[in-house]
């Protein structure tokens, strides 16, 4: 996904409909990423055409994901999200992953509902590269973090 956002914004007679459309596209393909990342660690991936693979891949709601982005980002997250992951802190890599998501959750949501504002082709690369370092950082943490943290991501944890 992120390679074909960045096809259009390069392209020089893309209008800005397609450049806003990348943006958009750019913001789900790292949500489809999470998604992705959850079923392949919870049910694997030999078992992608299953009805379990697809629950869990579906199990991602937007505006929890970026609430718990949000939380984890902070240098010290809340006790919920702290007694939820069992640890008081998490990596640079998930810190990092959960600073740049709502960023591209924003972005998305301004290509995406505001037709008239307008995006520069290099402001695009920029995004689909901070997407990838995101994408990076995650699959670079331990994955037994990187597990607890996407079952945050798609459970509500209760108090």
């Amino acid at each position: 996904m992120l390679d074909s956002a960045r096809r259009a914004a390069a392209d020089v007679a893309a209008g800005p409909d397609v450049i806003r459309r990348a943006v958009s596209t750019i913001y789900y393909g790292v949500f489809h990423f999470v998604a992705q990342s959850a079923a392949d660690c919870f049910v694997g991936r030999a078992n992608v055409q299953t009805a379990r693979y697809a629950l869990i891949y579906r199990g991602f709601e937007h505006t929890h994901l970026r609430r718990i982005c949000l939380d984890l980002s902070k240098s010290t997250p809340s006790d919920k999200v702290r007694r939820s992951l069992g640890r008081n802190s998490v990596s640079e890599g998930i810190r990092r992953f959960a600073e740049i998501f709502p960023d591209l959750q924003e972005a998305r949501h301004l290509a995406d509902y505001h037709p008239t504002l307008t995006f520069e082709p290099n402001a695009v690369a920029t995004l689909a590269t901070s997407a990838q370092q995101a994408m990076t950082a995650f699959n670079a943490t331990d994955p037994d973090e990187r597990a607890d943290v996407l079952a945050l991501m798609m459970l509500r944890p209760r108090d």
